[in-house]
């Protein structure tokens, strides 16, 4: 009996903390509860803490899926491009920042970083606050959610 009942409880603990990582908070900001909360993250790279932490703010989401997705990325390197031509910190596509209106350079990471919250927060939005799509979308493009969820399972992992 007791180790039945220590097994419901230890299911039931990740089974929260997953779902608390996916679920929208309510209202139109697509906040997310995150399942290690808003405290504070280290930099990576090139990206200093008070970027991550204040994209994840921002975004409303835990800064460890901000710092996970960032080293996925390119390690919170600047000078980085992808085989497939994705540049800087948050690798970007140019089609991409261009279509975002995203300013000043991918390179550059401040303005990488403004242009990741601006991206993220509307894939959230499109997806209802759901934190995995909203990390596939970023991957794949909101039209190929599902070629991009081992991905978003990857970062998800990680944070």
């Amino acid at each position: 009996m007791s180790r039945r009942r220590r097994r419901r409880h230890s299911t039931g603990f990740w089974l929260t903390a997953i779902i608390a990582g996916i679920v929208a908070a309510g209202g139109g900001s697509a906040a997310v509860l995150a399942p290690h909360g808003s405290g504070s993250c280290h930099g990576i790279g090139s990206v200093p803490a008070s970027m991550i932490n204040g994209a994840a703010r921002n975004i409303g989401i835990s800064c460890t899926v901000v710092r996970a997705q960032i080293s996925e990325e390119s390690g919170g390197d600047p000078s980085v491009t992808s085989p497939a031509g994705a540049q800087g910190v948050a690798q970007f596509m140019p089609g991409t920042w261009s279509g975002d209106n995203c300013k000043g350079s991918p390179f550059s990471v401040g303005d990488a970083m403004t242009c990741y919250v601006i991206q993220m927060r509307g894939d959230l939005r499109a997806n209802g606050g759901n934190l995995r799509d909203a990390l596939a979308a970023y991957n794949a493009g909101q039209g190929n959610l599902q070629a991009g969820l081992g991905y978003a399972d990857t970062i998800l992992s990680a944070a």
